[in-house]
């Protein structure tokens, strides 16, 4: 596949690579579509739930962590595998509500 990049988005790319944050163009572009594809999904997410019961969600996380019940990250490695989980946890949950809808 080739992609064609405007100056500007293109010399963004290069100085990506230059100043070590990303080891090759296309990594850099991987990159940018991962992260395009994970603002879509929280975008789903927040269409089919809504914004209000995101914000209870968020609160009701709050709370539990007032009460002491949340978990310790130690290291990157923790975060990583953290996040993993998590969107793991909602790309599943975002499938199951999809396949309800189609279904």
């Amino acid at each position: 596949m080739e992609i064609k990049l405007s100056g500007e988005l293109a010399a963004f790319v290069k100085g990506r690579v230059a100043a070590g944050k990303n080891p090759s163009e296309e990594d850099v572009v991987e990159e940018a579509l991962r992260a395009l594809g994970e603002d879509e999904l929280f975008d789903g997410i927040v269409n089919d739930i809504g914004i209000e019961a995101l914000r209870a969600g968020v609160q009701e996380s709050l709370d539990q962590l007032d009460r002491g019940e949340g978990i310790v990250i130690q290291n990157e490695e923790g975060v990583r595998a953290f996040a993993a989980d998590i969107k793991a946890r909602g790309r599943k949950r975002l499938a199951e509500r999809h396949a309800a809808q189609t279904s």
